[in-house]
């Protein structure tokens, strides 16, 4: 992904364009808006709410930058129907804009922020998606799960816009580091190894195509494990009400992870 000042001479969908905006509260010199370019005319962006302006008043302006990537045409389409679809959901398209500033497409393939939840006939496509899944999987990688037969579970999911209640990170072998109420604990991942649960694998970008330092990834997860940690109860109800309202620009509650746009879905069963 570049950047120029120079007027481009070829924008295309799912450009990033900084801009002036004269109805922006930010009264910035330069740039006070990020929007994301969905065709010739017109460009999609979130201040108060979402808005629409025309990419010829913005570059007549003369204050923008544009932020080109080498998205496939298949991408560009499903970015163009993803931000049309989804217009009247500020949450959504904010989502959306920050997935395309990390390079994330996955809700311009699936049309959604989150995965499909997969679909089982039996227990025989489980148990394959099971060990599909964690032959994917590799240490530093964050899970994310939900369980179908927990009302509380049910209930956390729903109040904050997603489909997860949960993550752990996941160390290798088998093992999973988590915080639960009783604290923080180290066990083995097959305890999500149930059909009421619906399991997902996310990795950030900086992990994508490397693996974290072995050592100073696990002396870091040893570090944490050895310090007494008790259940942050009154940030997770303050960071959930939060995203129940729509912000998920914190790290709190696993559905705000994803809205982040900064983890890219790996595996799921």
């Amino acid at each position: 992904m570049s950047m120029t000042d120079e007027q481009p001479m070829v924008v295309r969908p799912a450009d990033l364009i900084f801009f002036w905006d004269k109805k922006s509260r930010d009264k910035s010199e330069k740039h006070n808006q990020m929007g994301v370019i969905i065709d010739n005319g017109n460009v999609i962006y979130s201040n108060d709410r979402v808005r629409s302006i025309s990419l010829v008043d913005i570059l007549n302006e003369g204050r923008f930058s544009i932020y080109q990537n080498d998205f496939s045409d298949e991408i560009r389409i499903g970015a163009i129907n993803f931000f049309r679809a989804n217009y009247q959901k500020k949450m959504i398209v904010e989502s959306g804009i920050r997935h395309l500033i990390g390079g994330n497409t996955l809700p311009f393939i699936e049309q959604s922020i989150f995965p499909r939840k997969p679909f089982y006939a039996g227990d025989e496509e489980y148990d394959a998606a099971w060990d599909k899944f964690m032959s994917l999987i590799r240490p530093g990688d964050a899970i994310f799960t939900t369980d179908h037969q927990s009302a509380l579970s049910r209930f956390i999911s729903s109040f904050t816009h997603g489909p997860w209640s949960h993550m752990a990170l996941y160390l290798g072998d088998g093992q999973i580091q988590e915080m639960v109420t009783s604290g923080l604990r180290r066990c083995s991942i097959n305890i999500y190894r149930t059909r009421s649960r619906w399991v997902a694998a996310y990795r950030t970008a900086k992990t994508v195509d490397t693996l974290p330092d072995p050592k100073l990834f696990f002396d870091e997860c040893d570090r944490q494990l050895s310090e007494p940690a008790r259940y942050a109860y009154k940030k997770v109800i303050y960071y959930g009400l939060r995203s129940f309202f729509g912000d998920h620009s914190h790290d709190w509650v696993p559905n705000s992870v994803i809205y982040s746009g900064r983890f890219f879905f790996i595996a799921q069963a």
